[in-house]
């Protein structure tokens, strides 16, 4: 029942009017934004005028001992985002004012109280009086109470709504903080992937904690994925990255547990393949595909074509169904669901989430409940989805049900990731991979043969520097903004703001006044822009139609043309060729905004023009990189795969890269007069995370040096006891 708002619900101080009922705030009758949780708090503090409201009564109101949370941050953020929305300053606080490791006070003048305690009285005042009952008179009168006040309790049962899902408590299990992912149980023990010398490796260890320990994989191959257990937890199926490839999976491999000769499954990689809940099929994806065949990967019949690739494919528990995400863009993917028979194929939760971003999910064993990932709320993280969410699946007879998802997980900050998740056997507790994704870029020192940190304190991704060495552009990996320096990291500039995605590799006007960069908007596909250098509105240049998007634009030495490729997402996602239309290097005239393609560039993409004007680099979809020589008009194969962001040097004679050389990872440059390759160093001392990563960049520094992202995330596992009522 919804009641109509009161003088008790309203609170005003200044020109500002806060409505706890509809926890909304107002500037002179303006609604002003604020979030969920700061409100909460500006409310708690609105009962307390002029009186300190403890740190540890917020945490008990707000953040409650059930909520997974970093608490500090997440209270500090929050009250930010108050001052931010009354236009308080910290150090001379209007409203707000922060008593140092204490709590807070509101100090302004508050008109209408937000704690009433209301009263009922009687219309008449008058009490009835009766003659004295009999003892036949009471007894009857007692049996027809207590038979009231079952009736009145079954009835209150009856009509009271199952409580939602909730997490009790947690309990951290690793404390070593190396990456991990790809979590998985067999009931009496977690396998999941661990960065080990900059390669993904097996591991294992009891789900009631202590050592991890190593899983044996006797196959040759530079990296691997884990995409599922056994349904009697005798075997794995894992995907692995041979040593002549740098983008895929090539095979998929059946590993025995505890230790066995590993067997290959299909010609190709069953990319996410899943077992049935009867271990006699397996689900897996090609291309936009999804598929089904036997556990050994026989006669594979189509089950559904998407329109993006169907990611995650998991069965429900009865083996009726397979719910999956579909990947259609940067911070656009959506949960689907489809019958074993191919029938009734549907998206899930269509609305709740605009645009769409959920990922990763898993039933319950007993099927009562649906777990996914789901960045609902937050800032486009690209593919990143940070919160767990639970959704009811079954129906109880006599009580309603509520089928709507609920929160089960918060996490504070965009560096803080879930990673992922996977119930445990009995359906008792929700075993999870959290941890906070930084990098430190890294020189190296060719003295001392080392390297050492450059550009200290900035957790960014993805640099790119001026011309002249005087700026440097890099993405916050935290909410995959723009931004730019001085490379002493001076000067410090926001150039994009959520919810406009950035993530990508931007690009430098010769004169060092634009960058020019690829950014997505939610629901919509990349593109290229580019922002002033001092900061303003970015401008759109492209339309991003070619295939799902445009990326890496590339300017010219004279400032008149910038170089740019396809996104090929869906081709890149796939272990067997795919079947679409030609992808090519396009040319856009900056001034009149014309396009023509550069010749020769069919199924080519990440352009790179040389410093010297005389060259552009591609890839080709096999790995290799191609060099166009503007005087002969012809392509050159430079470097083989394996290879990984390809960067030219100052005066355009070589390009740097990275490479795998018998099992280790390596920097390379050739020499474009007559390919000859060399190797400047190891890269196996920075703790990079797999090969050719999304964030293992790879760079020139204005002095020439060699520059390298260094991870130093920290990653660990948890079990969360929750009540799935």
């Amino acid at each position: 029942m919804v009641l109509p708002a009161t003088s008790d619900q309203i609170v005003s101080f200044g020109v500002y009017t806060a409505d706890l009922r509809t926890a909304e705030l107002y500037k002179s009758g303006v609604k002003v934004r604020l979030e969920r949780q700061p409100f909460q708090v500006l409310s708690i503090m609105l009962e307390h005028p002029n009186e300190l409201v403890s740190r540890d009564e917020l945490r008990n109101r707000v953040w409650p001992q059930d909520t997974f949370v970093d608490f500090d941050h997440a209270l500090n953020t929050a009250v930010t985002k108050i001052r931010v929305a009354v236009g308080d300053d910290a150090d001379n606080p209007r409203f707000v004012e922060t008593v140092p490791r204490r709590g807070y006070r509101f100090v302004a003048p508050v008109n209408g109280a937000t704690h009433r305690v209301r009263t009922n009285t009687d219309e008449t005042g008058s009490v009835v009086k009766s003659g004295s009952p009999t003892r036949k008179t009471l007894a009857l009168s007692a049996v027809a109470t207590v038979l009231a006040v079952i009736g009145g309790f079954s009835a209150l049962w009856l009509r009271s709504p199952i409580p939602p899902p909730r997490v009790l408590k947690y309990t951290q299990l690793t404390s070593d903080g190396e990456y991990k992912g790809d979590l998985f149980t067999d009931g009496a023990r977690l396998y999941f992937t661990v960065a080990k010398s900059g390669r993904l490796t097996l591991a294992q260890m009891s789900t009631a904690g202590g050592q991890v320990s190593p899983v044996a994989v006797p196959i040759e191959q530079v990296g691997l994925e884990l995409s599922d257990i056994s349904p009697d937890g005798s075997s794995l199926l894992v995907h692995t990255y041979a040593a002549d490839q740098d983008e895929n999976p090539k095979a998929t491999y059946l590993i025995p547990l505890p230790a066995g000769t590993p067997r290959r499954l299909g010609g190709g990689a069953l990319l996410g393949a899943t077992w049935s809940p009867d271990g006699r099929w397996i689900a897996y994806r090609q291309g936009t595909d999804l598929y089904v065949a036997r556990s050994d990967g026989s006669t594979p019949r189509k089950l559904a074509t998407l329109q993006g690739p169907p990611l995650s494919p998991r069965w429900s528990p009865d083996g009726k169904s397979l719910r999956f995400f579909v990947f259609m863009g940067i911070g656009n993917h959506s949960l689907w669901e489809v019958r074993n028979d191919g029938s009734h194929l549907d998206q899930l939760f269509p609305g709740w989430n605009n645009p769409p971003a959920e990922c990763c999910g898993k039933w319950t064993p007993d099927g009562r409940y649906f777990i996914f990932m789901s960045s609902r709320g937050e800032a486009s993280k690209g593919e990143s989805a940070t919160n767990l969410w639970a959704v009811r699946e079954k129906d109880e007879y006599f009580r309603s049900v509520s089928h709507k998802p609920v929160q089960l997980t918060l996490t504070s900050t965009g560096t803080t990731q879930i990673a992922s998740a996977v119930p445990s056997t009995d359906g008792k507790r929700l075993f999870v991979i959290s941890g906070n994704e930084r990098y430190e870029l890294m020189r190296y020192d060719k003295p001392s043969r080392h390297f050492l940190p450059y550009l200290p304190g900035v957790n960014g991704v993805k640099f790119s520097f001026s011309s002249d060495g005087l700026w440097v552009a890099y993405v916050n990996f935290a909410d995959n903004t723009l931004w730019r320096s001085k490379v002493d990291g001076s000067e410090r500039l926001q150039l994009t703001f959520p919810p406009m995605n950035a993530n990508f590799i931007s690009s430098w006007s010769p004169d060092g006044s634009q960058i020019a960069f690829p950014a997505s908007l939610p629901g919509r596909p990349v593109r290229i822009f580019r922002v002033s250098r001092d900061g303003g509105s970015p401008e759109r240049l492209t339309e991003g139609k070619h295939r799902d998007g445009d990326i890496r634009p590339s300017w010219s030495p004279d400032g008149k043309t910038l170089a740019f490729g396809e996104y090929p997402g869906e081709i890149l996602d796939s272990a067997v060729p795919v079947q679409t239309s030609p992808m090519h290097i396009w040319l856009l005239d900056v001034q009149n905004r014309k396009l023509t393609n550069l010749p020769g560039s069919t199924d080519l993409f990440r352009p790179a023009w040389s410093p010297n004007n005389r060259y552009i680099s591609a890839q080709s979809m096999d790995g290799s990189v191609s060099v166009f020589d503007f005087a002969t008009r012809k392509w050159t194969e430079m470097i083989k795969p394996p290879n990984e962001w390809c960067t030219w040097s100052h005066d355009g004679n070589y390009i740097q890269y990275g490479s795998v050389v018998k099992g280790d990872e390596v920097l390379q440059h050739v020499r474009i007069r007559d390919r000859k390759v060399e190797t400047v160093t190891s890269l196996k001392n920075l703790a990079r995370v797999g090969f050719n990563g999304i964030n293992t960049w790879l760079g020139i520094a204005p002095d020439g040096s060699p520059l390298a992202l260094r991870d130093v995330s920290s990653s660990d596992i948890y079990a969360l006891d929750w009540e799935l009522p």
